[in-house]
């Protein structure tokens, strides 16, 4: 379908004070993240390939409201979030951050997409390449208007935060657009990188049955004008 970010957002941050310069300083050391979450799910696979022992990481459970709060009461000494969610870390912290980033040590694996059921694609395609469109759209004008954008989300959500808002879509746009994207358009699935993300699974998380590009990728659903 499209992918909304060309590199998976993951991340771990850490207090620029706190001692954790490398991802081996990860050992002895606990992180907040959510049970089943994408942190928490990828973290073994980047683990082996930062060169750290995930079993010497203790991961307490968190969820997206009291991970932030148990990070600055220096509760957890790395909270496992998405990149774009730096200036909320950082908010809440009260102190500078760094961030580790696992499209540093995984940059095969394809970051968030839109995915729709093969029956909703066989019955409705036109409306499908019509939500696509739109959402690309929708897409665009936030990258390139962040602050109106998270105005916008603040009217709707009045305890949102715009400025907050604004610099998580600045952090984003590092992810949605690159040279890519630039020539080929919001949203563009290279079929190689697909293939790669395939062969992740395939080959660290062992699924019974192998995924294959056809499984999780369907072409020609984005506009045949480029959105850039």
């Amino acid at each position: 379908m499209a992918w909304i970010q060309q590199k998976t957002l993951s991340a771990y941050f850490v207090r620029t004070d706190s001692g954790i310069n490398t991802w081996k300083d990860f050992e002895g050391k606990s992180i907040g993240d959510t049970p089943g979450s994408t942190g928490r799910v990828l973290f073994p696979l980047t683990a082996k390939k930062a060169g750290l022992d995930p079993d010497k990481v203790t991961f307490v459970p968190t969820t997206p409201q009291t991970g932030p709060g148990l990070f600055a009461a220096k509760k957890i000494d790395i909270f496992a979030q998405f990149i774009v969610g730096q200036p909320l870390v950082r908010s809440a912290a009260g102190s500078p951050v760094k961030s580790f980033k696992v499209a540093d040590m995984i940059p095969g694996l394809g970051g968030n997409c839109l995915m729709v059921t093969d029956q909703k694609l066989r019955e409705k395609p036109d409306e499908v390449r019509k939500f696509t469109a739109a959402l690309l759209k929708g897409l665009q004008w936030s990258l390139d208007n962040p602050g109106a954008a998270g105005a916008i989300l603040q009217k709707h959500v009045p305890l949102a935060d715009y400025k907050l808002a604004a610099n998580e879509l600045r952090l984003m746009k590092r992810f949605s657009r690159d040279a890519v994207t630039k020539k080929q358009g919001l949203g563009y699935i290279d079929p190689k990188r697909m293939d790669a993300t395939a062969s992740i699974i395939n080959n660290f998380f062992k699924p019974k049955e192998r995924v294959t590009r056809a499984d999780i990728f369907a072409p020609g659903f984005l506009p045949k004008k480029p959105i850039r």
